[in-house]
């Protein structure tokens, strides 16, 4: 669904581009080292190097699709919450809460938006997820940024203007 034209963006939510490649850099290294230790494993059994190539490989592709996603910065509009390329997050008509306390789960330095009907399952690693009726927004964003958008967006389910 794509955003109204006329909705002005009332805040972005951008990832940190120190923490957007050692976030990256981290996923990347967990590959190589797999990949090596499956290269690497003497055993018998042919079992042991085809689960940690998987998984080496599987990190890689992760490492690329958070580098991808993490390319993209997240706007709270009048209806909604929208990620840069258009794509439509949460409605605002649709959010029941807002859940950000140290206790709830959430993505590091994010928040956890509780909708009121689910949407189909997105994943954008870094940046935001999608599943079932829970949205977690976060993962390489600056902390008082998240927290901004997330108070902003308590105060505007609060207010029914």
């Amino acid at each position: 669904m794509a955003r109204s034209r006329n909705s002005e963006i009332i805040i972005s939510l951008s990832p940190s581009p120190a923490r957007r490649h050692l976030g990256t850099g981290m996923v990347v290294v967990l590959g190589i080292v797999l990949l090596y230790t499956a290269a690497d494993v003497r055993q018998a059994s042919l079992l042991a190097p085809l689960v940690l190539g998987g998984l080496g490989a599987g990190s890689l592709l992760m490492a690329w699709k958070m580098h991808a996603s993490t390319r993209l910065d997240l706007h709270l509009r009048e209806d909604g919450v929208y990620s840069s390329d258009g794509v439509l997050v949460a409605e605002l008509r649709n959010i029941k809460q807002v859940e950000r306390g140290m206790f709830a789960f959430k993505p590091s330095n994010g928040f956890t938006i509780v909708l009121k009907t689910s949407m189909s399952r997105a994943w954008h690693p870094g940046l935001w997820w999608r599943f079932g009726r829970r949205v977690g927004v976060g993962g390489v964003t600056p902390q008082a940024q998240g927290k901004i958008m997330a108070e902003r967006l308590e105060i505007m389910l609060q207010d029914p203007n």
